[in-house]
């Protein structure tokens, strides 16, 4: 009879045992599948980089140009040049950031032709530039105002 009892208290021993395992594994399981869930947030780390181009002619070689854009900061700036090509890059910006371009000729009545091309080209971490949004015509005008929010 006293085997009989040994094998039984070695028997309810070992099922404890197998139960405070199953719930260390259990709880370590518990533990990594949260951890990992609360990784989404990294996506808000991306950094993004803009690049302005505007392209311009006209007939009059003297006709200065502006263009006003969205920076960094989220302020304008405003440039003025004579050159047919302009490019302007600003970063790092953040998702949801609103790039916005506005160009045109400052003395329009003195030239008689001209047109304006605008595109604004975006970065992500440090890739290369991508084409998000453009504006180009051959119908002649003397502004052009385009913007593209980074989602």
């Amino acid at each position: 009879m006293n085997c009989y009892k040994k094998l039984n208290l070695a028997h309810s021993k070992s099922k404890l045992q197998w139960r405070q395992i199953g719930l260390i594994l259990g709880f370590i399981v518990t533990l990594g599948i949260v951890n990992f869930g609360c990784d989404s947030d990294s996506k808000n780390d991306d950094e993004y980089y803009v690049k302005y181009v505007l392209k311009s002619s006209s007939g009059h070689y003297i006709s200065n140009r502006y263009a006003q854009i969205n920076s960094e900061n989220n302020t304008n700036i405003s440039f003025t040049f004579n050159n047919s090509l302009w490019e302007m890059t600003i970063g790092p910006v953040r998702k949801g950031f609103n790039a916005k371009l506005k160009a045109g000729f400052n003395n329009p009545g003195t030239v008689y032709q001209y047109s304006m091309n605008a595109e604004i080209h975006v970065s992500k971490n440090n890739a290369p530039f991508a084409l998000k949004k453009s504006d180009n015509s051959n119908t002649a005008r003397t502004s052009i105002e385009i913007n593209y929010i980074i989602d």
